[in-house]
């Protein structure tokens, strides 16, 4: 089941599913109340106004998002600058260094970027220290 699938009760169902459907409809209503909850909690007085008539979590989240993303040329461009000048510190691990640039592509990705995979991973094997230029090396030579 889509996790923003309304669960609809209809004449077809017999009793027990009526009361199964009901059951996972009210767990679900239970869990959005208390997502939105957090959410306000963790949402400064003066934003506020963003969320107060938004009717769930998704529309709140949806509503701050437009309100506050950045996606912009500039914000773009400081990305991609960012994911370019991106090197791995040999003292850090690898999974660091990966995690980091997942981010930046990430980010770039929600702020409308379009990136191809063969793009990504050369930029990936360019911001990798010399240590790891066997890999490159051996994944250039892959078709």
């Amino acid at each position: 089941m889509d996790e923003h699938e309304e669960i609809i009760i209809t004449n077809l169902d017999d009793a027990a599913a009526r009361r199964r459907k009901a059951s996972r409809r009210e767990v679900l209503r239970k869990k959005e109340r208390k997502c939105f909850s957090l959410m306000v909690q963790r949402i400064g007085n003066d934003y506020l106004e963003y969320v107060k008539d938004k009717a769930n979590p998704k529309e709140a989240w949806k509503s701050l998002c437009d309100t506050f993303e950045r996606k912009g040329v500039s914000n773009r461009m400081f990305l991609r600058r960012k994911l370019a000048s991106l090197k791995m510190n040999e003292k850090h691990s690898l999974e660091d260094h990966l995690l980091k640039f997942d981010k930046i592509v990430r980010d770039l990705k929600s702020v409308g970027a379009q990136m191809e995979e063969e793009d990504i991973v050369c930029q990936l094997l360019l911001s990798l220290p010399e240590m790891y230029d066997t890999v490159a090396t051996a994944l250039e030579t892959l078709k």
